[in-house]
């Protein structure tokens, strides 16, 4: 078992209000989900498709069996002579404007990994840790441009704001602080009470 993140991932609290607001889960709980497949599914699929061949090439002249999972037939890819790592970069992610402190930390204990899962990584993107936390900025840049978005449509349209914050971070406490707010998992609740 390895683990990605060790210091854990800090980020503001108007980021986890984002969060709030888009999500039911919380950042970590939908962290251990979409992005650690993405870190590991990926690269264990990737490495699969480009090199099963070359491997059951070798099996068939070496007649040795072929490992019937991942664990085995990542370690036996990786163990081909030919085999070179790609660093993929993981494209270009979106970086969340922040003027508040980074000071709430999740995945405080980081992410638990396979073995197999962590070499699939370290051979397929450039930096998994750094992609990781790439990934968890992109989701909070996507969930702010959301709420601003909205909730400034909102505002313009409403006759009696006359002025609202420019900074996105006191933008969304300012949102929060309104009384007709509601993050998603109220509204949710709200809609499983009728």
């Amino acid at each position: 078992m390895k683990k990605l993140l060790k210091d854990g991932y800090y980020m503001s609290r108007a980021d986890r209000l984002a969060i709030a607001n888009d999500l039911v889960d919380t950042l970590e709980e939908w962290a251990m989900k979409g992005p650690k497949f993405h870190m590991t599914g990926k690269p264990v699929k990737g490495i699969k498709a480009k090199w099963m061949n070359k491997l059951l090439e070798a099996k068939a002249i070496s007649k040795e069996a072929m490992p019937a999972n991942d664990i085995s037939l990542v370690s036996q890819i990786k163990a081909l002579p030919e085999f070179k790592s790609e660093k993929h970069q993981g494209g270009v992610l979106k970086t969340p404007d922040r003027s508040q402190i980074r000071d709430e930390k999740i995945l405080a204990n980081g992410m638990d990994i396979e073995d197999h899962e962590n070499e699939a990584c370290i051979s397929y993107w450039s930096n998994p840790e750094d992609y990781l936390m790439s990934l968890l900025d992109n989701k909070i840049a996507c969930c702010k441009e959301r709420m601003i978005k909205q909730w400034t449509a909102k505002f313009i349209k409403d006759p009696t704001i006359e002025s609202f914050p420019s900074d996105v971070d006191e933008l969304i406490e300012f949102i929060v602080a309104r009384p007709e707010y509601k993050n998603r998992a109220q509204l949710e609740a709200e809609s499983q009470e009728v």
